[in-house]
C-alpha cells in the first residue's frame, strides 16, 4: 500500500537527543489568547487535537518539544492546545474542525488566517507555516511563479509540497525531478537544495539517492553529515525491508540487490559510523 509523504517522512526521522526547549502551550482558553496577542502584537496558533488519535499524540511528544519548534513557535504565537472533543468542542466547531490534528493560526480578532491539518516532521511543519503566511506562496501565486521560468528552491519546495498534500504525487514529484536534473553537480550538492534528497527521497533506487551515495564525498562537511544521516535511514530501511519475512513471503527477495545494498553500506562506512542494522536480526552485514 503507498505511504503517504508526510507518513514516510516520519517513517524515517530518528530520534535527536534530549529536549533542550519546548513549544509554550499556555494554558488559557481562546478569548485570553486573542487579549494576549493583542497585548504581545502576535497571531495565535491553536492545535485542534483529541486524546486517542496518534497523529495527535506524534506532534505532541515528538514535534512540538523541538528546540527548532519552540523557538519559531514562540516567537510568532501565542500557542494554545484546544481538546476538539471537550473544552475546546465549540471553538471547533466554530473554526469547522472535520481532521485532527488541526491547526489554526488566527489574527488578533479571532479569525482564521491559516488551517493546517495532519501531522509533519519538525522542519517540514515551521516550513510549512511559514510559507502558509508567505502571500508569496499561496497556491495561485506559486503557479503564476512556476509557470513564469522561477525555480528558486523556496518556491520549489512549497509548489511541489503544495501538490504533495492534495495527493498529487506525480506532479509533485515531477516538480521536484525536473528541479534536481536541471541542476549542476555543484548545486545539486548544495546546502539550499539539499531538501531535494532529505524531504523527497525514500528509496535506495531512486537516481537521488544514487547520485548523492556516488558524490558524497563532494559536499562540504555539514551538508555531507546531513546527507549521511539521510542515506543511513534509507539503508537502514532498505536492509530491513530485504530481511524482512514479508519480502520472503512474497517471494520478493533479490539477492544481488541485497548484497550490492550491504557493499553500498560498506563502502559509505554507515555500519562504522552509525552501527546501521549491523546487528539487524542478528545478521552481520
Amino acid at each position: 500500500m503507498k505511504k503517504t509523504l508526510i507518513t514516510l517522512l516520519f517513517s524515517l526521522t530518528l530520534a535527536t537527543g534530549t529536549v533542550t526547549a519546548q513549544t509554550n502551550f499556555r494554558n488559557i482558553d481562546f478569548n485570553e489568547a486573542l487579549k494576549q496577542s493583542q497585548a504581545e502584537n502576535t497571531l495565535v496558533f491553536i492545535d485542534f487535537y483529541t486524546d486517542w488519535y496518534g497523529p495527535c499524540r506524534k506532534m505532541s511528544k515528538e514535534v512540538f518539544p523541538q528546540k527548532q519548534v519552540g523557538d519559531f513557535f514562540n516567537a510568532q504565537f501565542v500557542c494554545i492546545k484546544l481538546n476538539a472533543e471537550k473544552e475546546g468542542k465549540a471553538f471547533a466547531q466554530q473554526f469547522n474542525i472535520k481532521a485532527y490534528p488541526t491547526f489554526i493560526i488566527a489574527d488578533q480578532q479571532g479569525n482564521a488566517k491559516v488551517t493546517i491539518t495532519g501531522a509533519f516532521p519538525a522542519d517540514a511543519f515551521i516550513t510549512k507555516v511559514k510559507n502558509e503566511l508567505n502571500p508569496e506562496l499561496t497556491p495561485e501565486r506559486m503557479k503564476q511563479r512556476y509557470e513564469s521560468g522561477e525555480r528558486t528552491p523556496e518556491l520549489v519546495n512549497a509548489y511541489a509540497m503544495d501538490f504533495m498534500e492534495k495527493k498529487k504525487y506525480d506532479e509533485g514529484y515531477k516538480i521536484i525531478n525536473d528541479y534536481f536534473n536541471s541542476l549542476t553537480d555543484k548545486q545539486k550538492l548544495s546546502a539550499e537544495n539539499l531538501f531535494v534528497f532529505s524531504r523527497y527521497t525514500f528509496d535506495i533506487s531512486d537516481p537521488k539517492c544514487q547520485y548523492w551515495v556516488k558524490h558524497i564525498n563532494q559536499a562540504d562537511a555539514k551538508v555531507k553529515e546531513e546527507a549521511l544521516t539521510h542515506i543511513q535511514k534509507l539503508y537502514h530501511s532498505a536492509l530491513s525491508t530485504y530481511l524482512s519475512g514479508y519480502t520472503f513471503e512474497e517471494n520478493k527477495y533479490n539477492e544481488a540487490e541485497y548484497q550490492q545494498t550491504k557493499k553500498d553500506i560498506r563502502s559509505l562506512k554507515l555500519d562504522k559510523k552509525y552501527r546501521v542494522s549491523r546487528n539487524l536480526v542478528g545478521i552481520r552485514i
